[in-house]
C-alpha cells in the first residue's frame, strides 16, 4: 500500500508541472512582442569567445553594434540603407583571398624579375 500512495504522489507532482507549464504558456502570449517587424539583425560576426559585432537595422536606418556578455554597445551609423547593405556582394572567404594574394605576389614577382634581367641586358651592353 506504501508504494501505491507513493506512485500516486509521483503522478500528481508530473500532472502539476505539466499544468503549471501549460498554463503559464497561455498566459504568456498575450505579453510577447511581435519579433522582427522593426528590428532586424544582418549580419553578425563573433570577435571573441563572448563578444561579436552585429550590423542592425532599426526602422530602415543601419547602425553597428559591439555586444558582450555584460553590455551593447552602438559603435557607429552606418551611411547606406538595408536595402543597399542586403543588395551589396558578399565578401569572399579567407581561403579565397588568400589565394588571390598568393598569386598576385606569383605574377608581380615574375614581371619584376623579367625587368631586373632586361635592365641587367641593357646596362651590359
Amino acid at each position: 500500500m506504501d508504494w501505491l500512495q507513493w506512485l500516486l504522489s509521483f503522478i500528481g507532482v508530473i500532472g502539476l508541472i505539466f499544468f503549471l507549464f501549460y498554463a503559464l504558456k497561455k498566459l504568456n502570449k498575450g505579453v510577447s512582442v511581435k519579433s522582427g517587424s522593426r528590428l532586424r539583425v544582418l549580419d553578425r560576426v563573433s570577435i571573441g569567445r563572448d563578444s561579436m559585432m552585429l550590423v542592425v537595422s532599426v526602422c530602415g536606418k543601419v547602425m553597428l553594434l559591439g555586444v558582450t556578455s555584460q553590455r551593447m554597445e552602438k559603435l557607429c551609423d552606418l551611411d547606406i540603407t538595408e536595402k543597399e547593405y542586403l543588395d551589396m556582394e558578399q565578401t569572399p572567404d579567407f581561403k579565397t583571398v588568400l589565394a588571390s594574394a598568393f598569386f598576385k605576389k606569383q605574377e608581380q614577382g615574375g614581371g619584376e624579375k623579367s625587368a631586373e634581367t632586361d635592365g641587367e641586358k641593357t646596362e651590359d651592353r
